[in-house]
């Protein structure tokens, strides 16, 4: 089996612009959190750090995790009456640590589009909920990356639209 090259998209993919949040609220659509996240933090360990010193370092916070995501921080709960601004300053400080936050739940209410040609672009957004892609209802539960490049391919390309133009020349 011979493997393809894959080749570089020509001209320069544009990126989206930021998309504004305005307000906050839990989705009924996600699931509720494990956790209340009142006494807990997200800590990332250094890869090259040994378990022990790990171990070590949740023992002198009086934190034990309660679950790990790969390539990510763990989920640390913190024993009663520790302060989590303590138990983050401790944290930060230690250099097999890469990063501590408190875990915070945050809620997306309504994304709202900023983009000034959104109203010209056909299927994203029709009050017929059968011939659209409900775009703003996606975007309430994501809005990509810089990592991510979507691209619609179909014959009804006009190539003179303004966004066309700036998006390949």
């Amino acid at each position: 089996m011979t493997r393809r090259k894959r080749r570089a998209l020509p001209g320069n993919p544009e990126q989206l612009e930021d998309r504004t949040l305005l307000s906050m609220a839990w989705p009924d659509y996600f699931p509720q959190p494990l956790v209340d996240a009142g006494n807990h933090v997200l800590v990332r360990f250094d890869e090259a750090a040994p378990e022990a010193a790990r171990e070590a370092v949740m023992s002198g916070i009086h934190g034990h995790v309660e679950r790990s995501f790969a390539r990510g921080p763990s989920l640390v709960s913190l024993d009663a009456g520790v302060s989590v601004a303590d138990a983050l300053r401790r944290l930060r400080s230690d250099p097999q640590v890469l990063y501590a936050e408190e875990d915070r739940v945050m809620e997306i209410q309504e994304t709202t589009v900023n983009d000034p040609w959104f109203p010209e672009e056909w299927g994203l957004n029709y009050t017929n909920d059968a011939v659209d892609i409900d775009a703003p209802e996606a975007w309430d539960v994501t809005t990509g990356s810089v990592g991510t490049l979507v691209a619609v391919l179909d014959t009804g390309l006009d190539y003179t639209h303004p966004t066309s133009i700036s998006t390949w020349s």
